[in-house]
């Protein structure tokens, strides 16, 4: 019996609400497709569920049809052809029935194990449940009501929903990339809580966390680093690059825009005594989707307004 995914509900659920801009909503759109895959396996387990019991039971309702047929050839030794062909026809009829009912129930069972390891794979089941609502949104009215709120649209937007986020108190991350920086939302985080994230990956988090240690640790080493990116990306340097030169002082910025590469970042560390190289790959918005979901939850836990960061979530979960 095929096992299914229940979503069991804490009390402490959230709406959440996300504000993009055409073109520009990749990483919402990601999120929202993992939420609506997680809460789909809920809404096809019964159907599916008794659709498997009803082939089952034509199943076994075909062999019981096989076995008198059978037993009838055995018994009656008939040398009608007419009468011989036609059981036949009906035999393969039934063989033929069994096996497509045979390979529905298959196909149903593997396409509900492969939503299930979408899932799993995911790595947002920790998190899902303490989700009621995720809508996405290019209408900053239409986040009303919303817990926390997560700007993706762009950058000259932001200081508009961030203002909206002031007035009713609600958390909001800034996940735009431009021509801004988180002092100029000063005035909005008396407010309410803020996050600063142009780059919600958080293994790529954790790898600046590190050389940001690093850094202030081992002043002989100078740091160079560079992102590559799709074509359509207006800014550059990224924002990723804007963040870790504040953390860092880079030495130099490169930045490409070619193709359709979600994102591939690298860092040079040279010194006198050693050299250190890390390069990170996002093959899929996903990733982002998770950084962003797991940070904008830690935002809504924060009892204090200011301004956030990636690293500031993180360094509480490590």
């Amino acid at each position: 019996m095929t096992k299914y995914i229940n979503m069991h509900m804490s009390e402490n659920i959230l709406k959440i609400s996300i504000l993009g801009a055409n073109g520009r909503m990749g990483s919402a759109i990601a999120l929202k497709a993992l939420k609506d895959t997680y809460s789909s396996l809920n809404l096809i387990n019964s159907k599916e569920e008794n659709k498997t019991r009803n082939n089952t039971t034509q199943c076994n309702q075909i062999n019981n049809n096989k076995n008198a047929m059978i037993h009838s050839l055995i018994a009656r030794k008939t040398e009608d052809i007419n009468e011989l062909n036609n059981l036949i026809q009906g035999f393969v009829r039934d063989l033929t029935a069994e096996y497509n009912l045979t390979a529905e129930y298959e196909s149903t069972k593997e396409s509900i194990k492969y939503k299930e390891n979408l899932v799993n794979e995911s790595k947002i089941l920790n998190i899902i449940q303490e989700i009621k609502e995720i809508k996405i949104s290019t209408d900053i009215n239409c986040t009303k009501g919303c817990d926390v709120l997560l700007d993706f649209s762009h950058y000259e937007s932001t200081p508009s929903h961030c203002k909206f986020a002031a007035s009713n108190n609600i958390p909001i991350l800034i996940g735009t990339t431009g021509n801004h920086e988180p002092e100029d939302y000063n005035s909005y985080s008396k407010s309410t809580p803020i996050m600063w994230a142009p780059n919600t990956s958080l293994i790529w988090n954790l790898f600046s966390i590190a050389m940001k240690v690093l850094s202030s640790e081992d002043k002989d080493i100078s740091f160079v680093a560079g992102d590559v990116h799709h074509e359509n990306k207006k800014d550059k340097p990224s924002g990723t690059m804007k963040k870790l030169n504040r953390d860092i002082n880079l030495e130099s910025i490169w930045s490409i825009r070619k193709g359709d590469m979600v994102s591939w970042n690298q860092i040079l560390g040279v010194s006198s005594s050693e050299n250190v190289r890390i390069e990170h790959q996002v093959l899929n918005r996903e990733s982002y989707a998770i950084g962003a979901i797991n940070a904008a939850i830690w935002l809504t836990k924060q009892k204090k307004n200011g301004i956030y960061s990636m690293h500031d979530f993180i360094k509480e979960k490590i």
